[in-house]
C-alpha cells in the first residue's frame, strides 16, 4: 500500500502550485459548493459604501468582486492570494465586471506587505486555515486594520461534520496510508476547535470574538453533479486526493467507484446535498 505520510510539501507550496491550479480547473464546482456559506459570510461582513476591505485567500476573486460592488466607487477592495494563476483569473473577472475599485496581489498574506490602517474589514472565505504560524499571521494582518476595524472569516469545523470530505478520506484509506489528521496543523480543519480560534485572535490583540456555527447542506460540486461527477471532481481537486502517485494510478478507477457509491447517500431531487459545518468568526480591534 502506498505510504503518503512523509509528503514534504508545505501548505504554502501546495497552494502556490498545484493547489491553486486544481482550484482554477474546478472553479465552478468549488464556487457553487461553498456559495451558501459565502453568502452568509458576506451578510456578516455588512459592507457599506465607502469602506475598504482586504479579502484574504481570495481565490478567483468572486467574493472580492462582490465586496467591490457593495462598497461602491468611494470604497476599495484588495484581494490577496498565494496562487498567481488564481490572481490572473481574478484580474480577468474584475475587468469583465467593469470595476475600478478592486485590485489583487499575489503572495502569502501571512508575510506580504499590507497597507497599514487601510481596511475597515479583513474578510476571508476559507482562506486563513493554512497559515504556518497563525498567531503571527493574524498579528501581521491586524496592522492593516483601521482603529475599530473588524475581522470576518469562515473556516471548516471538524471532518466528522463535513461528510462529503469524510467520504473522500474513507474511500482513500482503503488503498493509501494517509497521514493522520493532526489537530491544529495547517489545513482545512486547522480551526476545528473554537478555543483555538479564540487563542489565535486574542494573541493578535483582537476582541469581541464571536464564533457561530453554520450548519446546512451543500452541493457536492456543481448543483447538477451526479455521484460519479462529484467523485471525479473530489478526487481531482481536494488536496488529500491529489497525493496520487504512479503506483496508485492503477487503483484510481476502483477508488472512484468506491467514492461514487459513498456519495449516493447524498442524492436528492435537487442534486447531491451533503451535510456541512463551518464556523463564522467575527472580531474587531
Amino acid at each position: 500500500m502506498p505510504d503518503l505520510k512523509n509528503t514534504p510539501e508545505t501548505q504554502e507550496q501546495h497552494w502556490s502550485d498545484k493547489g491553486g491550479q486544481k482550484w482554477l480547473e474546478n472553479i465552478v464546482d468549488f464556487e457553487e459548493m461553498i456559495q451558501p456559506i459565502g453568502r452568509t459570510l458576506l451578510d456578516c461582513a455588512k459592507a457599506k459604501m465607502g469602506e475598504n476591505f482586504i479579502d484574504i485567500g481570495c481565490g478567483a476573486g468572486l467574493t472580492t468582486i462582490e465586496l467591490g460592488q457593495h462598497v461602491g466607487n468611494t470604497g476599495l477592495v484588495l484581494g490577496i492570494d498565494i496562487s498567481q494563476e488564481l490572481i490572473n483569473e481574478s484580474r480577468k473577472r474584475v475587468i469583465a465586471a467593469n470595476l475600478n475599485n478592486v485590485s489583487f496581489l499575489a503572495g502569502d498574506a501571512a508575510k506580504i506587505m499590507v497597507p497599514k490602517k487601510f481596511a475597515d474589514c479583513l474578510f476571508s472565505r476559507f482562506g486563513v486555515m493554512f497559515f504556518k504560524n497563525p498567531k503571527a499571521s493574524f498579528s501581521h494582518l491586524r496592522t492593516s486594520l483601521k482603529p475599530e476595524g473588524r475581522l470576518v472569516f469562515s473556516c471548516w469545523s471538524s471532518l466528522k461534520t463535513n461528510l462529503w470530505m469524510l467520504s473522500v478520506r474513507e474511500a482513500l484509506e482503503k488503498y493509501v496510508d494517509l497521514p493522520p489528521l493532526e489537530a491544529r496543523a495547517p489545513g482545512p480543519f486547522a480551526y476545528a476547535e473554537p478555543d483555538y480560534i479564540r487563542e489565535i485572535l486574542q494573541a493578535a490583540s483582537l476582541k469581541d470574538i464571536e464564533i457561530s456555527p453554520w450548519s446546512g447542506k451543500i452541493h457536492v460540486g456543481k448543483s447538477d453533479n451526479t455521484p460519479e461527477d462529484a467523485a471525479r471532481f473530489l478526487l481531482k481537486a481536494l488536496s488529500v486526493a491529489q497525493a496520487f502517485n504512479d503506483e496508485l494510478k492503477s487503483k484510481q478507477d476502483i477508488i472512484k467507484s468506491d467514492l461514487t457509491q459513498k456519495l449516493k447517500q447524498f442524492e436528492t431531487s435537487t442534486g447531491l446535498l451533503a451535510p456541512a459545518q463551518a464556523w463564522i468568526v467575527t472580531a474587531r480591534i
